[in-house]
């Protein structure tokens, strides 16, 4: 396994790429799930929309075939913090059924 991070992002071997990937990943589910215990606070959409996601997006237009390696993080984003945030936990039946109205 061969590979270094290069500008923030990584350059090398596939298996060092989603062994950096799943590391940056994990560290990120950490912090989303530490957001949503904070979710009613205006901070916490602060610090997910000014930092977190940023540095998420920018993994994925920096590094080449990594879209299913974030999943875990899309996951927690989608079924913790939103719902924490917004007071819905079931946002995609309202969306569904806000749709047919």
């Amino acid at each position: 396994m061969q590979g270094q991070k290069y500008l923030g992002a990584v350059i090398g071997s596939r298996d060092y790429l989603e062994e950096y990937v799943n590391g940056k990943v994990d560290d990120w589910v950490r912090e989303v799930t530490q957001l949503a215990e904070f979710a009613l606070s205006q901070a916490c959409y602060a610090a997910y929309t000014f930092r977190l996601k940023h540095r998420y997006t920018y993994f994925l237009r920096t590094l080449p075939d990594i879209y299913d390696l974030p999943e875990p993080l899309e996951h927690t984003i989608s079924n913790l913090l939103i719902p924490a945030i917004t007071g819905v936990v079931h946002l995609r039946e309202t969306f569904l059924h806000c749709q047919y109205f």
